[in-house]
Order: C-alpha cells, then sequence, then structure tokens
C-alpha cells in the first residue's frame, strides 16, 4: 500500500535518492551524463531539499511523497518510492515541477496517485490551470501526461544547468483542472 502525504524534512535523504535514480534511468539515452549529474548536484542533494522543505513548510504547494513499507527494515518503516514538487508560480496556476518514481516502483500507479493528489491540492487551492515541462523524446513522461489530460503547449530549448546545456528541446504541457469563476 502506498500513502501520499507532504514531505517533511525527514524525508530529504529519501527524495535525493528517487530523484537521483529516475533521473540516471529515465535520461541516460537521452541527455548528456554531464547534465544529469548537473541537475542532481544543483537541484536534488538532500541538504538543499531539506532547507527547501523547512522554508516552504507554511507556503502553498511544496514537496509531496509517495511512501511505501520499507520490506528491508526490521522494524515497522515506510520509504520514500516517488516524489511530486508542487509550485504555484502566480494566482491561479500550478505546476507540476517534478515528479519522480523509483524505477523499481513503476507502473504500479505510484505516479498517478502523486498526480491526483497534487491536482487536488491545487484544485483546493483555486488553481485553475496547470502545467508540466517533459524533456523532448522522452516518450514515457509524455504519454503518461497525455493519458491524464494534458496537451503540448510550446516547445523551447531546455534549459542549462550549471554551464551544462542539455542540447534538447523542453515541451510544455498544459490543462486546465477547474473552471475559473
Amino acid at each position: 500500500m502506498v500513502s501520499v502525504e507532504a514531505a517533511r524534512t525527514a524525508h530529504a535523504d529519501g527524495i535525493g535518492r528517487v530523484c537521483a535514480a529516475s533521473w540516471r534511468d529515465a535520461y541516460a539515452d537521452l541527455l548528456p551524463d554531464e547534465y544529469v549529474e548537473a541537475n542532481l548536484r544543483t537541484f536534488y542533494r538532500p541538504e538543499r531539499l531539506a532547507d527547501e522543505i523547512e522554508e516552504r513548510r507554511d507556503e502553498p504547494g511544496g514537496w509531496l511523497v509517495a511512501l511505501a513499507a520499507d520490506e528491508n527494515a526490521k522494524a515497522a518503516s515506510q520509504t520514500v518510492v516517488g516524489v511530486v514538487r508542487d509550485d504555484r508560480p502566480e494566482a491561479g496556476v500550478g505546476e507540476v515541477s517534478a515528479l519522480y518514481v523509483r524505477p523499481d516502483r513503476q507502473g504500479e500507479g505510484v505516479g498517478t496517485r502523486l498526480l491526483e493528489r497534487l491536482t487536488e491540492r491545487q484544485r483546493e487551492a483555486g488553481v485553475t490551470d496547470q502545467s508540466v515541462s517533459v524533456f523532448a523524446g522522452h516518450d514515457e513522461a509524455v504519454d503518461f501526461y497525455e493519458s491524464k489530460g494534458f496537451a503540448a503547449d510550446e516547445r523551447s530549448p531546455a534549459t542549462e544547468v550549471d554551464g551544462v546545456d542539455p542540447n534538447c528541446e523542453a515541451i510544455r504541457f498544459t490543462q486546465e483542472i477547474q473552471k475559473s469563476e
């Protein structure tokens, strides 16, 4: 059984592990290794994640984690198997700025549960439009978001990170999640 909840600073290591495993798995044949590692260094270090979780504790959005029983632990405990980051760049607009599921847990509905919970939170906050960006060529992500009602909106060069150019495009997908009044 997988539960989804707001991340706490204690989840930072697990978030970092899920993101690292997912980036290295999903982008191995799509993006330069230097770009993958630059993203992991820049955005997914556990210390940075813990600070971000703490700083955003009283703000809308933030990280959500999917937790599952840790079968390797001697005592009852849970491990992070998926993550999603809820951003609100402006009033009425929500962004799925990161959604990753541990490679060995993909295909079990974890990503769907995370997206559903994020969308529910955004609707409750009055968000009407939702977006996500995907690297061009990442067919699994494109298929996932299209199956959830997103439609391709625009293409642009993917952003450099730490001076490393990914040499690819990003596709922005959008969807309306509730009618504006």
